[in-house]
């Protein structure tokens, strides 16, 4: 997500205005179990000593692109890329792991050797759809389906200027399972410059389909609702891949929708309905407040099935949490990082039918960013359970996660907070299934934050995020890859890259 000044201050002074005062009728807290950890390790409530504890090692750790942001300002030069923050994205392969940034994409073996470099511009021209020199991509997507041994990327534009962006979305498919092996690209129109603006594109894929989401917004950067697109694998896929048969759901209205809807990435493979969650209520509805709609039918003719309103196919879980917005650094002088208010930073995955979300909230005791993170039945749309995992020092923030059908499951993660040295890190925690508990070891330290990141943005947070992305190694089910940023110094953020192996 790269938000334009305008729309970045209009969301900050939305979601600080609403804090705490949402609205909406919710039934009572139900599925709520969970364990809650800190830094040492302590399981707090929702404990099990049946559950073995989970243990991981650090297979591969290495760093990936880097930038430093101090003399590119917020706004772009022509055929430049925006700088304050990467939007980062990646995921693993058979052999390579894939990133992509708004300014970069690379390729690395498994033991961190670059085989490919270039810029996200790049990338795309060699797709076939190149920028504009007043455009460039923002908040991009990159997966490996391992059932059809592919990678999809995606992307959304926007302009040099900060004030119009959102009008395309951008997808490619790899030529093969190896990525180096190039990209067939195709641009989808969204809307025209005069009409609406489009901003936080989500991938998600099933067995019959892959499927991109987009936060809309009107001329003056009111948020209106979603698009949706779903494009058939069969025509994606193809000796000569095509798009023409897309299906293109517009106008989406948060209401009926939830507050922002993600598709998930299903690792069973279903080539039946596509689940896309409206996942927690803050504007509409009360926090905790989540919403299931479904892709049906014929992928080359399918309808957006939204239920018929409040409260069918709506579910819910623990009120007592908040948006989150803006985590403090250990410099007093520099700006909180922020903002945090992303809910739905990654795609849910689908994995043994069960459903697993990791997302951004605040402990509204200590003001401090919280995971959040959800396993949801997907036959019946319940919350088996729910949990926070939180520090006594520090917020959490950008998480992203993953499972595999064993019942492994981790969270990558940001930390940060205003003790000395408590600059934002990567991080990850490991969790284990067993029944209906799931527990979490200590959160593990990846890749320590070297300064406070001071770099402005106008709207009173330094820049930080948007994404982070963890995802299942399709060659071992027992390793587990995240990319998460880390600040170099005030003014350059890079990507830090890490293998984990669990270890039962």
């Amino acid at each position: 997500m790269q938000t334009s000044k305008s729309v970045s201050l209009l969301l900050a002074a939305t979601f600080a205005a609403i804090a705490g005062t949402a609205y909406g009728a919710q039934p009572p807290d139900v599925g709520v179990s969970g364990v809650t950890t800190g830094l040492t390790g302590t399981a707090l409530s929702g404990g099990s000593d049946a559950v073995p504890k989970p243990r991981a090692t650090i297979r591969h750790n290495f760093p990936g692109s880097t930038r430093d942001c101090g003399s590119d300002g917020y706004v772009f030069p022509p055929g430049g890329s925006y700088c304050d923050k990467p939007d980062l994205n990646g995921a693993i392969g058979p052999d390579h792991f894939v990133e992509m940034v708004n300014s970069d994409y690379a390729v690395y073996t498994k033991l961190g050797v670059p085989v490919e470099r270039m810029t996200g511009r790049e990338f795309w021209r060699r797709t076939g759809v190149p920028f504009g020199v007043d455009e460039a991509p923002i908040g991009p997507s990159i997966a490996f389906d391992s059932t059809e041994g592919r990678w999809y990327a995606s992307t959304i534009n926007t302009d040099s200027d900060g004030i119009a962006q959102g009008t395309d979305l951008r997808i490619a498919v790899s030529r093969g399972d190896d990525p180096t092996e190039g990209f067939i690209g195709f641009k989808i129109h969204l809307h025209d410059a005069t009409d609406a603006y489009g901003d936080s594109p989500i991938m998600g894929y099933n067995g019959s389909g892959v499927f991109l989401t987009s936060l809309d917004f009107d001329l003056n950067y009111n948020p209106t609702g979603f698009t949706l697109v779903a494009l058939p694998k069969k025509d994606l896929l193809a000796r000569r891949p095509r798009i023409d048969r897309k299906t293109v759901f517009r106008n989406i209205s948060i209401p009926t929708a939830g507050e922002s809807i993600v598709p998930t990435i299903d690792l069973d493979g279903s080539e039946q309905d596509e689940i896309v969650l409206g996942t927690e209520g803050i504007i509409q509805y009360t926090y905790g407040t989540y919403k299931r709609n479904d892709v049906r039918g014929n992928i080359f003719a399918p309808h957006l099935d939204l239920g018929s309103g409040y409260p069918n196919d709506y579910f819910f879980g623990r009120s007592d949490y908040d948006v989150f917005f803006a985590a403090p650094q250990p410099d007093p002088n520099a700006l909180p990082l922020g903002p945090n208010f992303l809910i739905d930073n990654t795609a849910p995955v689908k994995v043994n039918g069960q459903i697993w979300m990791a997302t951004n909230t605040v402990d509204t005791g200590t003001g401090r960013g919280t995971i959040h993170w959800l396993r949801i039945d997907a036959a019946n749309t319940t919350i088996i359970e729910e949990g926070f995992i939180a520090d006594a020092t520090q917020s959490f923030l950008f998480p992203s996660i993953a499972a595999n059908h064993d019942g492994d499951v981790v969270i990558g993660f940001n930390a940060v907070g205003t003790g000395p040295s408590q600059f934002v890190s990567s991080y990850a925690v490991v969790g284990k299934t067993a029944g209906r508990k799931t527990v979490f070891g200590a959160p593990m330290l990846l890749q320590h934050g070297r300064a406070s990141y001071q770099l402005p943005t106008d709207v009173g947070t330094a820049s930080w995020g948007d994404y982070s992305r963890t995802t299942l190694d399709p060659e071992d089910d027992k390793t587990f890859w995240t990319i998460q940023a880390v600040a170099v110094d005030t003014t350059h953020w890079a990507t830090q890259i890490t293998a984990l192996h669990i270890e039962h």
